[in-house]
């Protein structure tokens, strides 16, 4: 197997994940995102889907982080949160990390490739 049939295994992998992650965002935007925005903005905050959708990365890393939550002033918020929920933030958060490490990987790979 050479190298160009691991990124293109990974270039299927990441769009069914990237599929996977908005799917996952509609619902957390759904059923969680105006309760949780109500709590951390005081108000609920409509930015529209895709904004609101670029904040769940950073809440992810509030429930991966209880030192990032704190630091915020938001640890008792998150950590409230139904573990669904927490799940589906660390989820959107881990997709789109890991999607980025696989531009990255490509990107130098294409770069370094060393063919001329």
């Amino acid at each position: 197997m050479t190298f160009l049939h691991v990124m293109l295994g990974l270039y299927v992998l990441g769009a069914f994940l990237f599929l996977a992650a908005v799917v996952n965002a509609v619902v957390f935007y759904r059923k969680y995102y105006k309760t949780l925005s109500r709590k951390i903005d005081g108000e609920f905050t409509d930015i529209g889907f895709i904004l609101s959708a670029s904040r769940f990365m950073h809440w992810g890393h509030f429930c991966l982080s209880e030192k990032r939550a704190k630091r915020f002033g938001v640890d008792t918020y998150f950590s409230e949160l139904p573990k669904m929920a927490r799940a589906q933030l660390i989820f959107h958060w881990s997709v789109f990390i890991f999607l980025g490490l696989v531009m990255l990987l490509t990107w130098g790979w294409l770069e370094f490739r060393g063919d001329g």
